[in-house]
């Protein structure tokens, strides 16, 4: 009986420090999780961020394309008037029609 008395406290020893082992992996494997979840914010926040200037610049790209656009597509219009006119005013003075 003595001996199934002194084989329990080793055996009681023996999981207590499989246990505690565990214990401690397990609240290592959580601080190394914790870090990876810290740099892959980090990671995410710097991509947004140079996305959102991605789009920022190409925003701005747009519109300053848009405006030579629309600067272009006035000094054509008025060329277009332009050459209207002299070619009315030819017409009108070659077939006779004089003010």
């Amino acid at each position: 009986m003595s001996e199934a008395l002194t084989a329990a406290p080793a055996s009681i020893d023996v999981q207590l420090g499989v246990l505690t082992h565990r214990l401690s992996t397990a609240e290592r494997d959580i601080s190394q999780c914790s870090t990876q979840i810290s740099e892959l914010s980090a990671e995410n926040r710097l991509r947004a961020e140079r996305q959102e200037k991605q789009m920022h610049d190409g925003f701005e790209s747009m519109n300053a394309k848009i405006d030579r656009m629309a600067s272009w597509r006035g000094y054509i219009s008025f060329s277009v008037a332009i050459a209207i006119g002299v070619a009315v005013g030819v017409a009108a003075h070659t077939f006779g029609f004089q003010p």
